[in-house]
């Protein structure tokens, strides 16, 4: 069994300068070979006939869908990568990509997700071509909650999905018998424990694609075959589930081929379903499994005490530093469980077995570049995210706001040697990105000389650069938080594509008068609003 060193031997071994540490070891133990990469790239282990699959899979993230293709009726996003962006593809996004859910709270406690432009997933549309609907449709009226979501990235998702059920079980303590105040719980999907989304509501990797392209981009799917699960990355096929799980299979198997997403979804529009072929959503479905998990950096003086502040802290009571999978012990940071955040982050949603206050640990690996942080975005750092956290975490909150400034300043530092931290930049634009050849898209319209093309490229920077809430985005209402958020197309300074469109709207009096609203013509699909809302 792997354990994690004493944090004492870990700081004297820094002081010591130590001998090269054997491949593989980390901070709070060892990891497993093989599944650390820059964001965005496939494991080092993937096969080159799946590496071929990767490629294809990302085209079909990227792939910008039409009408004709089946977008909509009524959609939010025209393609994946809308909202798996930052800072590389299969990642996150920022505030401008947020989306809303909603439902209905009855007098007696019960929820109910709201229906939207004729689906009622909860997820709210923005944009309807079609008679049939607004423009904008409209939210029932007796929708009465309203939470935003921030996007979640995929990077390792795979990793996750080979855990077993056991190894997420075995950290269960829903009624904290141990006394330590922490008492997460999982959410079940159909019988399985889940652990993929904000309140771990997904068991599966296909359901939680297949979902969000009928809920975002209108796009219908059929399930994959028993055949193509079992040649995904990681086998899906209902022969990979262990004895103890499969009489459970076989009782839900009518179930599962008839509830959404786990059977044939259509629209309305005149495009036939499905709109996505099997094959496609093979290829996007691998390339999701075969998304690398984030290479951590070697430990430093300042991360190695940072990590001690997180342990003091009792951070890793819920980021629990690593869970082990078929290939070795992965460093997520995160228990994949079930935790009472508190009455200040409570969204109201209510999901599977998941309250409103109830959220899964958030994997800690790749922070650096995927803020802005919590399930709404509303942190824009880090340090800004640890103290939102309530419930069970208010006893590390706390042990967090009384460090000193240094001793934060380390436990960021550690937080940021998590991956990803050399991807990191004020946008969309890698880091070091060059000026675009002049005459060219996105590049200068002449020859710059030296002192031009310093101040093209903070120009370009400025242009890309996405601000939060606290650094005024909103007022408190938005459609984008950078200029590249709606000028993107085909490169930074473009046009931007159906799912940055701007609306507008009015009042028409019946003497047919034109009327502004008191908040302007703009009809924008963000807030500021936090909560609730």
């Amino acid at each position: 069994m792997y354990r994690v060193p004493a944090i004492a031997a870990l700081v004297a071994l820094a002081a010591c300068k130590p001998e090269p540490t054997p491949q593989g070891w980390r901070p709070h133990g060892p990891v497993a070979d093989g599944i650390f990469a820059p964001m965005g790239q496939p494991m080092p282990s993937a096969s080159p006939e799946q590496l071929e699959i990767f490629e294809r899979g990302r085209e079909v993230a990227l792939r910008r869908f039409t009408l004709g293709d089946g977008l909509g009726p009524a959609f939010n996003v025209t393609f994946c990568v809308s909202c798996h962006e930052k800072p590389a593809f299969g990642g996150s996004a920022g505030l401008y990509r947020n989306f809303f859910i909603g439902g209905r709270e009855t007098s007696d406690g019960a929820f109910f997700f709201a229906e939207s432009a004729g689906n009622d997933s909860g997820v709210i549309r923005m944009y309807a071509y079609d008679t049939e609907y607004s423009s904008r449709p409209l939210v029932p009226e007796d929708t009465n909650i309203i939470a935003q979501r921030n996007p979640i990235p995929f990077f390792g998702v795979g990793l996750l999905a080979e855990l077993s059920d056991d190894e997420i079980l075995r950290r269960s303590d829903p009624e904290d018998r141990d006394g330590d105040g922490i008492s997460g719980r999982p959410n079940w999907d159909r019988g399985f424990v889940g652990r993929f989304g904000m309140k771990s509501q997904t068991v599966s990797i296909e359901g939680f694609i297949r979902g969000p392209l009928m809920n975002h981009l209108g796009i219908t799917s059929d399930p994959l075959l028993e055949e193509q699960r079992a040649q995904l990355p990681v086998d899906s096929s209902s022969g990979s589930v262990g004895a103890l799980w499969r009489d459970r299979l076989e009782g839900l198997r009518a179930f599962l081929q008839a509830a959404a997403p786990d059977g044939p979804l259509s629209d309305d529009d005149e495009i036939p379903d499905p709109e996505l072929s099997g094959q496609e959503l093979f290829d996007l479905v691998s390339f999701s499994m075969l998304l690398a998990a984030p290479q951590p950096e070697a430990p430093t003086e300042a991360s190695l005490a940072g990590m001690q502040r997180f342990d003091e802290a009792g951070c890793g009571d819920c980021h629990t530093p690593r869970l082990f999978g078929p290939r070795g012990p992965l460093p997520v940071y995160s228990d994949l469980l079930l935790h009472d955040m508190g009455p200040d982050l409570d969204d109201g949603l209510v999901m599977k077995d998941a309250t409103g206050a109830e959220f899964r640990t958030q994997p800690l690996w790749g922070l650096s570049p995927v803020g802005p942080y919590l399930h709404d975005g509303r942190a824009e750092t880090l340090s800004e995210a640890i103290a939102w956290h309530g419930g069970e975490a208010t006893r590390s909150r706390d042990a967090w706001l009384a460090l000193g400034e240094g001793e934060q300043a380390d436990l960021i530092e550690f937080l940021q040697s998590l991956g990803g931290r050399d991807q990191l930049s004020g946008g969309l634009i890698p880091p070091d990105t060059p000026m675009e050849p002049p005459l060219t898209l996105g590049g200068p319209s002449r020859a710059l000389d030296a002192e031009e093309e310093a101040r093209f490229l903070r120009g370009r920077d400025v242009f890309d650069h996405e601000f939060g809430f606290d650094s005024g985005v909103g007022g408190p209402r938005f459609n984008g938080d950078s200029c590249r958020a709606c000028h993107f197309e085909p490169v930074i300074g473009g046009a931007g594509p159906r799912g940055v469109n701007v609306m507008r709207h009015g009042i028409l009096t019946e003497g047919g008068d034109f009327v502004v609203p008191s908040v302007g013509t703009i009809l924008h699909k963000e807030t500021t609003l936090r909560g609730h809302a």
